[in-house]
């Protein structure tokens, strides 16, 4: 990956985590479903080089986000990561292992991790809440990964499907 084409994927990523927490959250929290949402942040050191002071983080954050459970979500946690691709497809290597660890234990805990990925295509963009799995990745070429096409058409969010909708659903399927 290039400098350029890594900034670009930075920037695509922080401007679907923004559209996240002013649209997407911000619905949960208004209905009820989430009772509290807080963003997981690094702590940051500084280290000194020869090129100058840099910040790094300190210990990576499990997951982007966890969520408290409101009066009509079944879940008391929710952990949220949230992932852009530029195209169809996100690769599993993507999801570095210390959030899949967090994502599975709370599997372990028989609370709920959440994957929210934006895809962009041909038409513009779509945004799929999956409910965490390692199966969700299928094998691929030489690797693994999830593909759009893959997603279920329920778990889009939508402007006439909320995220609270998407997830209320899961509890339903078989």
């Amino acid at each position: 990956m290039t400098r350029a084409s890594g900034r670009k994927a930075h920037s695509n990523g922080a401007q679907f985590e923004d559209y996240l927490e002013r649209v997407i959250f911000a619905e949960a929290l208004r209905s009820g479903y989430f009772a509290r949402i807080d963003k997981q942040n690094p702590t940051y050191v500084a280290t000194r080089s020869r090129a100058g002071v840099a910040f790094t983080p300190k210990e990576a954050s499990g997951v982007d986000w966890i969520a408290l459970g409101g009066d009509s979500c079944p879940w008391h946690y929710i952990a949220m990561e949230a992932k852009h691709s530029d195209t169809a497809t996100l690769a599993q290597s993507r999801i570095k292992p210390h959030q899949a660890k967090h994502l599975n234990a709370v599997l372990g805990a028989r609370q709920v991790g959440v994957l929210l990925v934006e895809f962009t295509h041909p038409r513009g963009s779509s945004v799929f809440a999956l409910k965490w799995t390692n199966l969700l990745f299928r094998k691929r070429g030489n690797g693994y990964s999830l593909a759009m096409e893959d997603c279920d058409i329920r778990d889009e969010i939508t402007s006439y499907r909320s995220l609270a909708e998407v997830m209320h659903g899961w509890s339903h399927r078989a």
